[in-house]
């Protein structure tokens, strides 16, 4: 277990007003990617996965409209002014456009940024070469091979870090005040094992002390909407996985579709005659595993994910047909659930839904995919911002408060959300001191290359971008770790090395996770456990800011 030290120091957390989620606005849509990536310094040669991970959405962009929130003034900090910790260099000679000071949002909560390492293996993981990863498999397990996987090479003397441990301290300041807040409940603390990384993480390495449900990614529907596995050991690791939670009282749901995995949805629930076979099929699967749940990763209805995807403007109305079929098959206290956009599903003309209370009854919870908001670029931006606190982003549904907001004025209660957290970040070739404001319109996440791509948090930390230092994780190896005020999300920088990292640590979970418990959802849900270090400090992170630990 993790431990975080309780120094008072007042932070400000750049949330916007959360009485504001019982606004009964609709939102409108925006999409956002991911992709896979390395390291790369003049000290540190830091890798990525180099291969595709496994969403990589693109699509238009509308803005938020309407929307009036009353907030406290503005700190004294001058506008524009970057947040720098101790150690890292000053924004000279940046083209990039100056970032509003965040509207804060006083809140008192402990620190998460002082964890203190509990298990020797992962001060050890930080002076090896960690060996390449396979996360960069796409999500219906056709692996897309892109650019060697650079080996990282250290500094005979690497750059030393002074920067001190963030300490953070939050208070939200309102509470929800929506006829749909939900009644006191324990959250619930999920995290995806991905079958493709069954090499690194075994079934029986996940601590199911720490976690209530796992969801088995993935089992993807093909043109005769049969479950396929794409990994040799797949239903292997999934019975494994089973056993594991059971053992501990736990429970598993497959996860079905993903990002590459979605082609045949569409199809799948179109007809009366193929929602029953599509359930059959699944039904069948769940028998055979012993499972305790499916969760439908649907990516998108009524919206295009992956190119090749089939999409009709009855996508949600036929999937909610499917959603009570599937519910009317399955034994009682089966749970079923979907993985969603920050948004509501798409009605027939493209443009979320105002009233999805027909999910709402027949789902358990949904989770909202609150990550690949920005992946590797020139100018980089937040993988997983907890907010749009800068208030100037052209994507402003594009984090947890807002996706929050929008499911909740559409009828979702807030006690049948969860949110997603990314253990993962993305590597940029960027010049860039802090990270961008506004988002390009159309998200194109390339394939990462030897300079960039998709990175998890524990390969960050093995390829020696980060360090512990005084219970918190700072830059090292010539990387300088930075704070961005308008996300709420942590990134380091690397100078010499050209090299830009966005991603989120125990500071930044905890904060999502304190979020999380404020906002009164369901819990969270992480994507995906290998990208966690051993000694689990992200996920205990989360569940120090849900109030568990």
């Amino acid at each position: 277990m993790l431990h975080f030290s309780f120094i008072s120091t007042l932070y400000l957390l750049t949330l916007l007003d959360l009485g504001a989620l019982a606004a009964p606005n609709v939102y409108h849509p925006l999409k956002f990617g991911l992709r896979s990536a390395h390291l790369h310094a003049a000290a540190l040669d830091i890798q990525p996965h180099a291969e595709v991970h496994r969403r990589l959405s693109r699509g238009p962009t509308q803005s938020l409209e309407g929307e009036t929130i009353q907030l406290p003034a503005p700190p004294s900090r001058p506008v524009g002014q970057p947040v720098l910790v101790a150690g890292s260099e000053p924004p000279v000679g940046s083209a990039l456009p100056v970032t509003p000071t965040p509207t804060p949002v006083l809140v008192e909560l402990p620190s998460a940024a002082a964890v203190k390492p509990v298990h020797p293996v992962d001060a050890d993981r930080a002076v090896l070469i960690a060996p390449p990863l396979l996360l960069g498999k796409s999500s219906a397990r056709v692996c897309v091979k892109a650019a060697p996987i650079p080996t990282i090479t250290v500094a005979a003397t690497p750059a030393t870090s002074t920067q001190p441990s963030t300490t953070t301290t939050i208070a939200i300041i309102s509470t929800i005040t929506s006829p749909l807040a939900p009644p006191s409940i324990t959250p619930i603390v999920a995290a995806y094992y991905a079958d493709w990384t069954g090499d690194q993480l075994a079934p029986e390495a996940v601590d199911f002390d720490r976690f209530d449900w796992v969801d088995f990614a993935f089992a993807v529907p093909d043109s005769s909407f049969t479950l396929i596995f794409t990994e040799d050991d797949s239903e292997t690791l999934l019975t494994r996985l089973v056993t594991a939670a059971h053992a501990k009282g736990k429970f598993v749901k497959l996860s079905v579709g993903g990002w590459t995995g979605s082609k045949h949805f569409s199809t799948a629930v179109s007809t009366s005659a193929n929602r029953k076979t599509f359930v059959r099929n699944i039904l069948q699967v769940y028998n055979q595993f012993s499972i305790d749940g499916i969760d439908i990763d649907w990516e998108y209805p009524g919206h295009m994910g992956q190119d090749g995807n089939i999409v009709s403007p009855t996508d949600s109305a036929n999937f909610i047909l499917f959603l009570n079929a599937l519910r009317a098959a399955l034994p009682a206290g089966a749970v079923i659930t979907a993985a969603t956009q920050a948004w509501p599903f798409a009605g027939p003309d493209g443009s979320p839904m105002s009233d999805v209370s027909a999910f709402a009854a027949v789902l358990d919870w949904i989770l909202i995919m609150n990550y690949d908001v920005w992946g590797s670029s020139s100018i980089p931006g937040p993988n997983a911002p907890l907010s749009n606190a800068c208030k100037n982003s052209t994507q402003p549904l594009a984090n947890a408060v807002a996706a929050i907001k929008s499911w909740t004025a559409a009828g979702m209660p807030a006690n049948q959300i969860t949110l997603g957290l990314p253990s993962y970040g993305y590597i940029s070739k960027s010049s860039a001191t802090h990270l961008v404001s506004k988002r390009s319109l159309i998200l194109a996440n390339d394939d990462g290359g030897t300079e960039d791509g998709q990175i998890s948090f524990s390969a960050i930390i093995s390829q020696r971008a980060l360090k512990l230092q005084d219970g918190a994780y700072v830059g090292a190896g010539g990387y300088k770790r930075n704070w961005d005020d308008c996300s709420s999300t942590p990134f380091l920088r690397s100078e010499s090395a050209g090299q830009v990292i966005t991603y989120d640590d125990p500071e930044s979970i905890q904060l999502k996770g304190a979020f999380a418990l404020k906002a009164g959802i369901r819990g969270v849900n992480m994507f995906d456990a290998h990208g966690d270090t051993a000694s689990w400090e992200l996920i205990d992170a989360a569940r120090q800011g849900l109030g568990i630990i």
